[in-house]
């Protein structure tokens, strides 16, 4: 709980498999949000119904199988959130979500990794992919932190946003080497799409949806926001893309006035169908994603709890406010029992000052302070927080005896004024129980057989069995085939604990081959609890647990085995690209040349083609042990975005065509735009005709739009050191750093000047077109060099990422002295090992800088020339050496068309 303050489009069938989920997955389904109708003078008892997935179930799921996930945190920067969100509600909500993701993976021993960006006209990724592990969250809480200075954007441009977070998850996938990796982008705005008048004129530039048309007028403004919309929602457009390259998308969106009018778009985006019942896209099934509407810091925070434990479905109530002392009707109740290991709790209500109480059975209410505060509270390790003014999160771990049985949450008013209003609870029981799914060997099991001799069981999360005659409460387990195809196939429905053990068949006679997975749902209630007063509680119902196991189904013995995927790699212009299928086994394989179906491709790309020489059982490819099935995947024009479809692959015996069985093999393709051809020579024939200053002034504009220090997190930190041939020392010691330095972010107000530690950072672009600009560091009095630029010069110079360097200065007048200041600039992403070896820079390369600085002032000191100027406030003075124009054949690249993704 530490921290929690802190803030050809084709084939429906092909759609439905490509969505399901994959591998072994232990979670809790999603469960309906069912909202406990108030009743006066009745206690509220927390309730959840079963569910067969969702969003948020799927990508819980998928975690579980695949042991990892990306979760990309994309925040609006929009300038309405000065007004929408003056308190920056936004980054306290989105800072919860990041320390209950953390948590939420460690319990259930998972790893998310994290990237924060913010969107406006452009996508910046402020923050890279950084694991949620103590030391991470803290960098990532730190980079979410810094969002609250993002709210000065033009625009709230959705399609470059989800362009953008599209193109982020398919770089991380490719730097990752493919795989089973869970991804989801978890997506926050404040309002509709918008783009303002004279985006072009800013520098933005036009948007790929917008070419050709006239940003300067009302009408080409909706013209424009028209076409995103259409190539947004269009089958196969940007939403299509991101959810056929299995990335959920989980949307906020903040409406002060309640209003859902204005996020018809982005909660189509989301979920596939929006709020007004317009489709979005034609991957809709599963549902794609999942959208909150909130108004309120408390509405962000619920829905964002949503999100940090996704399959976790809550159990959820209403209650109403006891009025002056705590009443035993209007209780949240919950029944515990000792197959329960831990209890979330995130609870609010909707007036100022009120008090919450957590009851133990049979015991008095325990008060949770204001202040963050652990205590024992009866067979509960109990840690509570109040992570806004009216909303606080509660943590039970099982301690002792005294677990069991019914609690009760209580929330009091104690001015008494509030008898019409409501509190409410969102409460995750989690269970240790997990359904299994055992089969009688490992052997590769064939489809058109029957698998006999398989069982359903229960164990503990760590996988001891458990002998479900020990049940304390009802326990049911369910279990299905679900078939490469999407079907199901039920195995086993609601057996009681006295039917698990006992052998089932599978049956695979009418199965294809391929991708399968049996699907064990387990639904667990608590045991009963008797009251003091004699009277019986009835047990909570829990989310179901849902294991996913996954089964590979071999073709018949004789035939080869296809793999199911396969990935083309990125392409700059169009895509031509030629991939292998592995192939395993003897036999005959080849492409069924009418079946791709292609669900998800930029709009400007034209025809899109698989193809192979291998098309039919008389061009065969004849594999025997290992071999390859060459597939091309070729498009008419270039674009930005993914091709992603299936196609079908035949496999059968050498020389028996009639057995030939059928394997879907997806497969993906990520494109980008590449180099304006056609406007780099007209430039170049403008240079021609017009003289070389045109050229040269553009690139010199083009270089001045570049002069800023990216808009990334940065820890900056000044030290009073001493230094000399032993090293850099602070009160004697080797300088280290600190746990509580280098935590304040430094604020960014424009990224174009950053006051820093005492100094002035600030880019300069010089007066040549040629060469990378930089940053003058401004310490007026004092001389000094950098990690970058350890000699002295005229200027103390920093790049323009001026992130993970340090800065040495030395007073002139103390030059006779060791004493000097030493600035450390750390990125906010920087994991410790980057800090470590920026530490040992400093102290293996600081000592001979400090000795050549001295060396300059004392030779100003006697006249000596050479001598640097002091106090260098970024202005250049008339005798400054002037930068040498390159000899070498300058090579001039203007590009249009960017993806708007500044990776930085």
């Amino acid at each position: 709980m530490r921290g929690l303050a802190h803030r050809r489009l084709g084939r429906s069938d092909v759609v439905t498999r490509w969505q399901r989920l994959r591998g072994a997955t232990t979670t809790l389904a999603l469960g309906t949000l069912v909202a406990g109708a108030f009743v006066a003078m009745t206690p509220a008892t927390a309730s959840a119904e079963p569910t067969e997935g969702g969003a948020l179930g799927d990508f819980g799921a998928c975690l579980g199988s695949a042991g990892a996930g990306d979760v990309l945190v994309l925040v609006d920067a929009s300038g309405s959130l000065a007004e929408t969100d003056p308190e920056n509600d936004r980054v306290s909500a989105a800072t919860y979500l990041v320390e209950r993701m953390a948590a939420t993976a460690a319990k259930a021993g998972f790893t998310i990794d994290a990237a924060v960006a913010e969107f406006s006209s452009s996508l910046d990724l402020i923050h890279d992919w950084t694991p949620l592990d103590p030391a991470g969250t803290e960098r990532v809480s730190t980079a979410v932190a810094s969002l609250s200075e993002s709210n000065t954007g033009r625009d709230t441009d959705y399609w470059t946003a989800l362009e953008g977070a599209r193109a982020v998850m398919a770089d991380r996938t490719s730097a990752l080497g493919g795989g089973d990796r869970c991804q989801a982008v978890v997506w926050f705005s404040d309002g509709a799409f918008e783009i303002e008048p004279g985006r072009e004129r800013r520098g933005d530039g036009a948007p790929p949806y917008a070419a050709g048309i006239d940003l300067g007028t009302a009408d080409g403004l909706q013209e424009a926001s028209d076409a995103a919309a259409v190539d947004l929602c269009r089958p196969g457009g940007v939403a299509d893309q991101l959810r056929s390259s299995e990335v959920k998308l989980f949307a906020v969106g903040l409406s002060p006035d309640g209003s859902a009018e204005p996020f018809d778009l982005m909660s189509g985006l989301a979920t596939g169908v929006s709020a007004g019942g317009v489709a979005c896209g034609a991957v809709t099934s599963p549902t794609p994603g999942e959208f909150f509407l909130a108004s309120n810091i408390d509405d962000l925070i619920f829905a964002f709890d949503r999100f940090a434990a996704p399959g976790e479905s809550p159990l959820s109530s209403e209650a109403g406010i006891c009025q002056g002392q705590v009443c035993a009707e209007l209780r949240h109740t919950f029944v515990l029992d000792d197959s329960i290991t831990s209890v979330d709790i995130l609870a609010a209500s909707g007036i100022d000052g009120v008090e919450v109480y957590l009851q133990p059975p049979g015991g008095d209410p325990v008060m949770l302070p204001r202040e963050a505060t652990s205590q024992p509270i009866a067979g509960a390790a109990s840690t509570s927080e109040w992570v806004a003014d009216r909303t606080v999160a509660v943590e039970m771990l099982r301690s002792a005896e005294g677990w069991t049985g019914q609690w009760g949450l209580i929330f009091v008013d104690p001015t008494g004024t509030s008898a019409d209003q409501l509190s409410r609870a969102q409460i995750r029981v989690a269970s240790d129980l997990r359904p299994t799914w055992t089969a009688p060997s490992d052997a590769v099991v064939h489809v058109g057989e029957v698998l006999a001799g398989t069982t359903v069981g229960l164990a503990t999360a760590d996988g001891t069995p458990v002998d479900p005659a020990g049940l304390l409460g009802p326990t049911s387990v369910t279990a299905r085939l679900v078939a490469p195809d999407g079907s199901e196939t039920v195995v086993l429905e609601n057996a009681s604990p006295d039917q698990l053990g006992q052998p089932l068949d599978l049956d695979l006679t009418a199965v294809s081959p391929g991708r399968a997975t049996v699907r064990l749902d387990l639904q667990v209630r608590t045991a009963d609890a008797t009251l003091p007063d004699g009277s019986v509680a009835p047990g909570t119902d829990l989310t179901p647990v849902r294991v996913d196991v996954p089964l590979y189904l071999a073709p018949p013995v004789d035939i080869p085995v296809v793999a199911t995927t396969l990935s083309f790699g990125t392409a700059e212009g169009p895509m031509d690209a030629t991939r292998t299928v592995p192939i395993t086994g003897a036999g005959c394989v080849w492409l069924d040349p009418a079946s791709t179906a292609v669900v998800g491709s930029p709009s400007t790309v034209g025809e899109v083609a698989v193809g192979s020489e291998h098309v039919s059982p008389e061009t065969c490819l004849e594999a025997d042990g290992e071999a390859g099935l060459p597939l091309s995947l070729t498009t008419a024009e270039a674009g930005n975005g993914s091709v992603n479809g299936a196609v079908v692959v035949m496999a059968a015996p050498v020389g028996e065509p009639d057995r030939a069985v059928a394997t879907e093999v997806t497969f993906s393709g990520d494109m980008r735009r590449p180099l304006n051809r056609p406007l780099t020579l007209a430039v170049f024939l403008a240079a021609l005709a017009l003289g070389p200053a045109i050229p040269l002034a553009l690139l010199w504009v083009l270089k001045a739009r570049g002069a800023r220090i990216p808009r990334r997190g940065l820890h900056a930190q000044r030290y009073r050191v001493t230094v000399d041939e032993s090293g850099v020392r602070r009160d004697g010691a080797a300088l280290a750093f600190g746990s509580r330095e280098l935590v304040e972010l430094v604020p960014r107000s424009g990224a174009r000047v950053v006051e820093a530690a005492g100094v002035r950072l600030r880019p300069r672009t010089g007066w040549s077109p040629f060469g990378a600009p930089d940053v003058t560091v401004e310490a007026p009095g004092l001389i000094g060099v950098t990690s970058s630029h350890p000699s002295p010069g005229k200027r103390i110079v920093l790049p323009l990422a001026v992130h993970n360097t340090w800065i040495l200065l030395i007073d002139p007048a103390r030059a006779t002295t060791t004493d000097a200041d030493v600035i450390v600039l750390v990125g906010a992403d920087a994991s410790e090992d980057v800090r470590a070896r920026l530490l040992q820079d400093l102290q293996e390369r600081a000592p001979r800088a400090a000795e050549a600085l001295r060396s300059r002032a004392a030779g100003a000191a006697d006249g000596s020339p050479g001598a640097p100027p002091s106090g260098t406030r970024g202005r250049e003075t008339a005798t400054e050496r002037t930068e040498a124009p390159p000899r070498a054949v300058v090579r001039m690249v203007m590009t249009t068309g960017t993806r708007g993704v500044a990776g930085l």
